[in-house]
């Protein structure tokens, strides 16, 4: 499909190194000179071994983080995109909950980019997924919580909790649920550009249009279709838009991230990677 280069400007934010060729790939083509933020290509210090990298390959995290820029690079070689990344951690590395200083590190490369921007569109995911399977609380009477505090201590009963708060990414059944990563870097950035756009006197807002793309491959199990009515209720009505992808392109895009197929290569097959991808935008205020 032929499209007219944009001249404004456009930044597209992919939590993981794939997240952007598997699910804005049509913006991106929109936008030839488009930037792709990676927020979470940290690794951590010193190394871990998780299963998902064993799985893929990988003797530990620092082999796993390089590898996957690696194919980063490889995937945008030849492109006029801009790739930068950020030091974060996704969320199998963390090893509690999120800091303040994460967010801060988030919002200091967004007000950088906006400084400069012309015409700003600020792309991120949408949250497709099936919801998380929360623990139930535990019944009156079995008092679990005083159980395990008495059990582990009171820093042993926070980490049981980050622990349950951070259990997101699993599979209920075969369905895929949301991913935390996605929703914990979708939030801050709209906080972030929320209070930006919050005129005074002393400092005008500014107006950006932000643009939901819908997560592949969890939109295969539920799409974004709640996560977009939250998002509605907080921000106003959001204009969707369904972009036609040349499948052929795009599986061979993805393919590049050949890693993160190992688990389920299917995801790329003909019948399985849908012909279009969606969108919503707003603008902000």
């Amino acid at each position: 499909m032929q499209v007219t280069p944009s001249a404004r400007d456009v930044l597209v934010v992919a939590p993981h190194p794939d997240d952007a060729a598997y699910s804005a790939s049509a913006v991106l083509a929109e936008h030839p000179h488009a930037t792709v933020l990676t927020v979470l290509a940290g690794a951590p210090s010193p190394p871990v071994v998780r299963s998902w990298d064993q799985q893929c390959g990988f003797r530990d995290s620092d082999h796993a983080v390089e590898a996957r820029r690696q194919e980063d690079d490889a995937a945008f070689a030849g492109t006029q995109h801009a790739l930068r990344r950020l030091p974060l951690l996704e969320a199998p590395y963390l090893t509690g909950p999120r800091t303040a200083q994460d967010a801060a590190v988030l919002d200091a490369e967004l007000e950088a980019w906006l400084s400069a921007a012309h015409e700003p569109l600020v792309c991120m995911p949408a949250g497709a997924g099936v919801p998380f399977r929360t623990i139930p609380a535990p019944p009156p009477g079995r008092r679990w919580t005083r159980v395990v505090k008495r059990i582990v201590g009171a820093p042993g009963k926070k980490l049981f909790d980050a622990a349950r708060r951070r259990h997101r990414n699993l599979t209920v059944g075969s369905a895929r649920t949301v991913n935390g990563d996605h929703l914990w870097v979708r939030d801050t950035v709209l906080d972030h550009l929320e209070h930006l756009i919050r005129a005074t006197p002393e400092a005008p807002g500014r107006t950006v249009e932000v643009e939901f793309y819908e997560d592949y491959p969890y939109l295969l199990s539920q799409d974004a279709t709640g996560a977009v009515e939250e998002l509605s209720a907080r921000l106003g009505p959001l204009d969707e838009r369904v972009r036609a992808v040349d499948t052929a392109v795009k599986r061979a895009l993805m393919e590049h991230y050949r890693s993160q197929l190992v688990g389920d290569s299917s995801i790329v097959d003909d019948g399985v990677l849908p012909p279009s991808e969606r969108s919503w935008t707003v603008r902000l205020p």
